[in-house]
């Protein structure tokens, strides 16, 4: 029940509330009955102790349920910030790495360097006239020439 009340978005306090009435129903009930007088504080001892359990156990699942959906969501989060963070780091046509991604690196093998002491090479390159080569070849020919000048 607990799950079906979180998914419709039933405050809990509501939820909770309603189990307190349903306690206070049943020991009313209890006081009338005249026939269980002597056994009235026993009755009322036992309706406490399980509509206590009740309301725990209900509150935990009503909890649980809402954290699995806030779990679900921090997941479906995760995997679209990963596919925008491809799609911020790569070339959609050639698959090279985009001028964000390639400062990033940079800044980070500048500090490992500086960090190591190890020397940082590096190499830009400029080629004339791409232009001209993805009007003759096409894109696809000139997308790989720059991933092929990218990685020599």
């Amino acid at each position: 029940m607990g799950v079906a009340h979180a998914r419709v978005g039933v405050p809990l306090s509501l939820y909770l509330e309603s189990f307190g009435m349903l306690q206070c129903l049943i020991l009313e009930e209890i006081l009338s009955l005249t026939e269980v007088q002597q056994h009235w504080e026993a009755l009322m001892r036992l309706v406490l102790k399980l509509t206590t359990l009740d309301i725990a156990l209900a509150t935990e699942v009503y909890h649980r349920s809402q954290i699995q959906d806030m779990d679900r969501s921090l997941k479906y989060l995760e995997l679209e910030r990963k596919t925008l963070r491809k799609q911020l780091d790569q070339d959609a046509l050639t698959g090279v790495s985009s001028r964000t991604s390639l400062l990033h690196e940079l800044q980070d093998s500048i500090e490992r360097a500086s960090k190591t002491g190890q020397p940082l090479v590096v190499i830009m390159a400029d080629l004339d006239h791409f232009k001209a080569i993805n009007d003759r070849q096409g894109h696809l020919i000139g997308g790989n020439m720059k991933i092929y000048v990218a990685i020599t």
